[in-house]
């Protein structure tokens, strides 16, 4: 059997809160046009700090000497408090020059690439290696269970999918429409996309079950450990699941999930690259995860199956660096349904 395989990691977790491309919680370029960057000033007239999209009201006067009124998006609140961010971050009547994309709708819309005060400076941007300096963990952690911190991924450049993609799972790709998207209504992501947007999770392993807690989507997936497969989620949309050790592995198999607008891929992040693919009722996850021989890294190996969507099972993985397991970095992350259509122009005006 032939598996596809992309590496989507970069490897260490470094590069998780740095400025530029790669700080984008999303792969912005679905909606905003990186070959045409911007730059506004203007004054706030509003912050806020939600999640998906932490969005800025800034007035800027334009060439005609009127006022417009510009939305300005960014990362989501759980990334920006870890990175020093508050709600006091930005008050009303600061003046602020925020650089990065327009819209591609052309409305008065940007995604916030690079934020400066009225005196030149930025505000406060720690960095993953900071946290991990400053939330070390226990030198004798050296198991699954514990804290741990994600890389940030952009996209590769690429164009098309990195699916292996069958008739139909190509038809999709091509037909795709962001209005209908679920990103817009704030479902929840499924797997293996759950895997791909820079945020923690805790892993709990105990007799007789694993349990994952994703920060994103404020997720729990209770898997039970040798035994028959059961419900990893109470709303149904994960299937049925179930773990084991096999040697230094923890080996999650999934199924039995529901069909999915967007089960094998979501196209604001990088295994959909541009458009969503949705999934049938013949999916498959399968989840390896292993632990460095340090203790202090955290590999995740998996592999989806679909034969509806997909030519072949498709591979990837990614790497996380342990922090303390209590490390006070963890956000509720509470979906905002009007930021999350805001990020697709539809609704570019404060409700």
């Amino acid at each position: 059997m032939n598996i596809r395989t992309s590496n989507f990691v970069m490897l260490g977790a470094l590069p998780a809160f740095m400025a530029g491309s790669a700080c984008a919680h999303h792969f912005a370029a679905t909606h905003y046009d990186p070959s045409n960057p911007r730059q506004i000033t203007g004054v706030v007239v509003e912050f806020q700090l939600i999640s998906p999209h932490t969005t800025i009201f800034v007035d800027v006067a334009n060439d005609e000497g009127s006022v417009e009124r510009w939305v300005v998006e960014t990362s989501g609140a759980n990334g920006w408090r870890r990175r020093g961010w508050d709600a006091d971050t930005f008050k009303p009547g600061d003046v602020i020059t925020v650089s990065g994309w327009p819209h591609r709708s052309g409305i008065p819309q940007l995604e916030g690439r690079q934020f400066l005060r009225a005196d030149g400076t930025e505000p406060e941007r720690r960095t993953s290696q900071d946290l991990i300096e400053a939330y070390p963990p226990d030198p004798a952690a050296m198991g699954f269970s514990g804290r741990w911190l994600p890389p940030r991924r952009g996209a590769d450049g690429t164009s098309g999918s990195p699916l292996p993609l069958t008739p139909a799972g190509l038809e999709s790709w091509q037909d795709y429409d962001p209005e209908r998207s679920p990103v817009a209504t704030c479902e929840m992501m499924n797997i293996p996309t759950l895997f791909y947007p820079g945020y923690l999770f805790d892993i709990r392993v105990n007799e007789r079950e694993v349990i994952l807690d994703h920060e994103l989507y404020d997720l729990t997936r209770r898997i039970p450990l040798d035994s028959e497969p059961g419900p990893q989620h109470e709303s149904g949309l994960l299937g049925v699941a179930t773990a084991r050790m096999q040697r230094d592995e923890l080996v999650v198999e999934s199924s039995g999930f529901p069909p999915s607008p967007w089960g094998l891929a979501v196209a604001v992040l990088r295994n959909g690259n541009g458009a969503d693919i949705p999934s049938s009722a013949q999916k498959r996850v399968t989840e390896r995860y292993s632990v460095s021989e340090n203790g202090k890294t955290l590999r995740l190996d998996f592999t989806v199956e679909d034969p509806v969507y997909l030519t072949e099972p498709f591979s990837d993985y990614g790497e996380w660096t342990r922090v303390a397991a209590d490390a006070p970095i963890v956000f509720d992350y509470n979906c905002d349904p009007v930021s999350a259509a805001r990020f697709m122009g539809s609704a570019s005006e404060r409700d």
